[in-house]
């Protein structure tokens, strides 16, 4: 097995024990913080749907429709043996983690910060102590299975250092941070069914520059250092980015 391939079986089956594997984790300490993260990403999942409420027929509805997304024909899936170590609960807990994402955010939830620009600065800098601080290198796969809850995919993940589904302030999006030349640049995916106060196109305070472009279905906000070209990495980033249609 490739070292890459430890990678994707830690954030998969964080509990896997295969020896093979663990003798792995106890060799690489990068791979054993991604296998703690993966054990606490999967407690605080479960205590996240052990909160949502019963769906409506119409939340099914609108569930059943992003399941049933045809499978991405340019992703490269990982080797069949190594697929079927996975344990058969992590396959339901990522079906339910579409479910429970697309919950939120068709749920109409009031107990949020209405205001975006505030909520992106205030997501960056509460961030920084972890998202991106380990570089996890998530695999094109795993990026592109977060990002079709929010309608979209990318073509390559070759400068993204970490993802994740988030929660911050009560309003749910999908987190990447990137490598942008010296500068880590956080970019997050919001659902429109939030609604938000005025949007500013261009925003930011003392440390940071960020910039929001509204999509059919959602936005798009960048948010970096104050000296990073923000313009030049959303051209950069918006050209490997693909909405769903």
């Amino acid at each position: 097995m490739k070292p890459l391939s430890y990678y994707d079986l830690a954030i998969a089956d964080p509990y896997n024990s295969d020896a093979e594997f663990l003798e792995a984790v106890a060799a690489d300490p990068g791979l054993a913080q991604v296998v703690k993260e993966a054990k606490e990403n999967d407690k605080l999942f479960q205590e996240f749907i052990s909160d949502i409420p019963e769906p409506s027929a119409e939340h099914l509805k609108a569930i059943t429709d992003v399941c049933n997304t045809p499978a991405l024909d340019s992703v490269t899936t990982l080797p069949k043996r190594q697929i079927n170590r996975f344990k058969p609960y992590f396959a339901i807990a990522a079906s339910f983690a579409v479910m429970a994402v697309s919950m939120f955010m068709l749920s109409g939830n009031n107990h949020y910060n209405h205001n975006l620009m505030d909520h992106a600065l205030s997501h960056t800098e509460h961030g920084l102590p972890f998202a991106g601080a380990t570089d996890t290198n998530p695999s094109l796969l795993r990026v592109n299975q977060q990002l079709s809850v929010y309608g979209a995919k990318l073509t390559n993940v070759d400068d993204i250092l970490w993802s994740s589904h988030c929660d911050f302030e009560g309003v749910a999006s999908a987190h990447l941070v990137y490598q942008n030349q010296t500068h880590k640049v956080n970019v997050f995916l919001v659902p429109k069914s939030l609604k938000f106060d005025e949007i500013k196109e261009n925003f930011g305070n003392e440390e940071f520059n960020g910039t929001i472009t509204e999509l059919e279905d959602g936005y798009l906000v960048i948010v970096g250092p104050k000296n990073t070209d923000i313009n030049s990495f959303k051209s950069n980033m918006e050209s490997q980015l693909v909405w769903e249609i």
